[in-house]
């Protein structure tokens, strides 16, 4: 038998070759690139590796997460979002509601009838989010590199360094990244950002993780106060899973604000405390590493934002009771919306309001969000094992994921059984598990 670390070995050198492949993170720190060819009922993960005689077949619970590779990936046209009270997100179009039900056409799972105790809200009018960089594979594209090198499609330095992305971040912009440590982290991550160097005079942001704890920092070059803090974070490393933590960073310039977010989890929005915004465009990351400390970055997004209807849409829902319609000019409805209908001029909702006698139509088109009351028992239900991210902004939880050539097949705690296109399927997070370091030997090759 061949001894799993020699395998593993084997597949991380073709992960260096096979830099378009997708790639599999481990939980002891490896990573794996090569094709995956299936995911199993019982979680076994088989990759490709055109280096080995045969398949790797990796145990579900050495898994950390999966990166899915497209030739040309890219978010879809879907103007709505329907979002489930566990927090999943469904992209797609909105075909019909009644009292119990709404029928959703979603590009990855089809169509979708959802119960309506399960769903939380529909955005509509949702201005697709523009893809601007997706990384990193290679150095294409990153200047001014110190000590930073490429390790199985992830940026990684182990000691001081610096190196920098320049022209990348539109004017309002959503910026997400993973990193992960090896002991501790130290790193600092720059943006908005046109100096892209450690030292000297800057208008830009930094956000910093250290054994301190997590830092958001406005550095300006003018006035008494050179650095200044935005936000103070106490999270220590130590309490992040699996020593990695995804980061969101939402920018507004035109308000100077900026929304903060860790692992999905909205931490705040802060103002600006200098009058001008920076305008700057490149990124630049710092690792502070020392002695056997590391940062890797698995993956950098960046995507232009459109700021105007998310802030619209963060207002909520403040009466759980009640349904409730928010206009795309701010006007707010709350009653029961019992159902669609579809008329010469567009489709609209049928909307009983306590405050009329008679139910008024209002065109989908007016209409910013829609709320749904909340059912007793139903808000966060629905616990799963992995998590998934789609193409077009899916995000949903699931209790199985099984994978073939061009399906997927899955379990979701709050929609039942679905099948699913797997081409849409970007991302995989796998739960951690009592064996992460197992796998089955390559079978022998015919």
């Amino acid at each position: 038998m061949i001894p799993l670390r020699c395998i593993l070995l084997a597949a991380l050198a073709a992960g260096t070759a096979l830099s378009s492949g997708d790639q599999v993170s481990l939980r002891n720190g490896n990573l794996v690139t090569g094709d995956v060819e299936a995911i199993s009922a019982d979680g076994r993960v088989t990759v490709a590796s055109p280096n080995l005689a045969g398949p790797l077949v990796l145990r579900g619970s050495a898994m950390r997460s999966i990166e899915f590779h497209h030739e040309a990936p890219g978010d879809a046209d879907h103007g709505e979002r329907l979002q489930l009270v566990n927090g999943d997100v469904l992209p797609g179009e909105l075909l019909g509601l009644n009292e119990d039900s709404l029928e959703f056409r979603t590009a990855f799972a089809g169509d979708l009838s959802v119960a309506r105790n399960v769903a939380r809200s529909l955005d509509f009018g949702v201005t697709p989010q523009k893809l601007v960089y997706r990384g990193v594979r290679d150095l294409s594209g990153w200047v001014k590199n110190d000590n930073w090198k490429i390790e199985g499609g992830n940026l990684t330095c182990a000691t001081n360094g610096s190196i920098a992305r320049p022209e990348v971040l539109p004017a309002n912009f959503i910026l997400r990244f993973r990193l992960r440590w090896e002991q501790n982290p130290n790193l600092r991550f720059y943006f908005c950002d046109d100096l892209l160097e450690r030292r000297g005079d800057a208008d830009r942001y930094y956000f910093e993780i250290n054994t301190g704890g997590l830092q958001l920092k406005r550095q300006t070059k003018d006035g008494d106060r050179r650095w200044i803090p935005i936000a103070s974070l106490e999270r220590r490393p130590e309490e992040f899973a699996d020593a990695t933590v995804e980061i969101e960073i939402r920018v507004n310039r035109e308000n100077r604000l900026i929304y903060f977010y860790l692992d999905g989890e909205k931490e705040g929005r802060y103002l600006d405390p200098i009058d001008d915004f920076p305008e700057g465009t490149g990124i630049m990351l710092y690792s502070l590493a020392a002695g056997d400390m590391k940062n890797v970055v698995e993956l950098i997004e960046v995507y232009e934002w459109d700021a105007v209807s998310q802030l619209r849409r963060s207002e909520g829902h403040s009466d759980d009771d009640t349904d409730a319609i928010v206009s795309n000019t701010g006007e707010r409805f709350s009653g029961t919306a019992e159902r669609l209908v579809r008329e010469g001029d567009g489709p609209r909702i049928l909307f009983n309001s306590p405050h009329s006698d008679d139910p008024f139509r209002i065109p989908q088109r007016r209409i910013s969000t829609l709320y749904f009351r909340s059912v007793e028992g139903s808000r966060g239900s629905g616990s799963a094992a992995f998590t998934t991210d789609w193409e077009g902004g899916g995000h949903l939880h699931l209790n199985s994921l099984q994978l073939t050539a061009d399906k997927a097949t899955a379990q979701h705690p709050l929609l039942g059984d679905l099948v699913l296109d797997r081409a849409s399927l970007r991302r995989m997070q796998v739960p951690a598990a009592e064996d992460p370091d197992d796998a089955k030997p390559p079978s022998p090759s015919k």
